[in-house]
């Protein structure tokens, strides 16, 4: 078994080395008493403990914190300035500002309309959808009553503009024969409501004989106070509905006729661009004036003065009405 000895490890040759050049240098002598490096190096060290250290003062302590405080501040001031340095400069002048707000103007001035015209069609398709809608129902109506137009109790010189009026239980308006369409289920009767129209109403039932007032009725159809019915397939060129007929209005007494007015002026439901107009046939065309094979569908052949009892003088007089 291997003793350990207990003699202390030698000192290492290079701290006795540094040892004596301290000594040389600061002629410090070696006194009786120290016999060895240790106890030369243990003396040097014990005067640290003697040794009093000069508290600083408080002006000192906090110059040298806002030195600390000022050094940080001065580093995120340059770290910033250099991370901008970084960034792509954009100079923009005035007068290039002044050219990007005009672009955008004009950006908006060709936009708009073009939006609007856009709308303004998808209206006036939605609409001759309507009139084709209704030139079905048209026709089985007249399938089921020997080939007649939708036809009430219709009296020749009855006030076909006196809408959701009735007079001893009679309907008088011309815009109640066109119900009858919804009034038999031949039609949901808001497809007879065209979505230029701001007063037609939302709640139409099948249970109602007429539309409410004179502006809510969207479409003109052709006059049935006729001594006559008119049946379907007597002329297929016939006009029998369109776009409201824009050359009379009510005002709940009393009709009124634009005489002043140009005859072919086109109905102001699609911006007076012109109407959607349904033939008998059951075919739907866009017509910039109201005129059908030399035929005004506004008005009733040789009158100039109306009272509101007018008819169409034959089967091949369109009178689309109220």
């Amino acid at each position: 078994m291997t003793e350990h000895s207990n003699q202390p490890d030698p000192i290492d040759p290079r701290l006795t080395d540094a040892i004596d050049q301290w000594l040389d240098l600061n002629s410090v002598g070696v006194r009786p008493d120290q016999g060895s490096d240790e106890q030369i190096v243990e003396d040097m060290l014990s005067n640290l403990d003697h040794w009093e250290v000069p508290v600083a003062p408080d002006s000192l302590i906090l110059s040298t914190l806002d030195r600390i405080d000022q050094y940080e501040e001065d580093q995120r001031t340059s770290m910033m300035f250099e991370s901008r340095r970084r960034l792509p400069s954009l100079p923009i002048t005035m007068p290039e500002v002044a050219a990007i707000a005009a672009m955008i103007l004009m950006a908006i001035s060709l936009g708009l309309p073009m939006l609007t015209r856009h709308r303004n069609d998808a209206r006036r398709f939605a609409c001759e959808s309507n009139l084709a809608t209704a030139g079905v129902a048209m026709g089985h109506y007249a399938n089921d009553y020997n080939g007649v137009m939708p036809r009430g109790d219709a009296r020749p010189g009855s006030a076909w503009w006196k809408v959701g009026k009735e007079s001893d239980n009679n309907i008088q308006s011309n815009s109640a024969n066109l119900y009858l369409l919804a009034r038999e289920h031949y039609i949901n009767p808001q497809s007879l409501s065209c979505p230029n129209n701001e007063d037609a109403p939302k709640d139409l039932t099948r249970d109602m004989h007429d539309w409410p007032e004179y502006n809510a009725v969207s479409y003109s159809y052709q006059n049935q106070y006729s001594k006559k019915a008119i049946k379907l397939n007597q002329n297929n060129q016939l006009a029998v509905l369109a776009d409201k007929n824009p050359l009379f209005y009510a005002d709940g007494k009393n009709l009124h006729h634009l005489a002043d007015f140009e005859p072919n002026l086109p109905s102001m439901r699609h911006n007076r661009q012109g109407q959607n107009i349904l033939l008998a046939s059951g075919s739907v065309q866009w017509s910039r004036n109201p005129v059908v094979r030399g035929d005004n569908i506004w008005l009733v052949s040789g009158i100039d003065d109306y009272t509101g009892n007018e008819a169409p003088r034959s089967i091949n007089d369109a009178f689309l009405v109220p």
